[in-house]
């Protein structure tokens, strides 16, 4: 018997956002969380605290060498 994988929908937002941003998508997954797919969140890894009692999995990203910008998998350390 074939076992069929659950999707996963996972998301960062490099080196962008705020704690605000972190608690509202907390709070709306919280309040809309889907049932059938699976979700990991990769938040700058300053952020990765707010996410403690997130419904969704949570990843983190290192520290880059720029201040800011579209750098996938990267923090600024600013």
């Amino acid at each position: 018997m074939q076992q069929t994988r659950r999707k996963l929908v996972a998301g960062n937002w490099k080196m962008n956002g705020s704690l605000e941003l972190a608690a509202q998508m907390v709070d709306k997954f919280n309040q809309h969380m889907p049932t059938d797919v699976d979700v990991l969140v990769c938040p700058p890894f300053p952020f990765v605290h707010t996410f403690s009692d997130a419904p969704f999995a949570v990843g983190g990203q290192n520290i880059s060498e720029y201040p800011s910008g579209a750098h996938t998998g990267e923090v600024s350390g600013s």
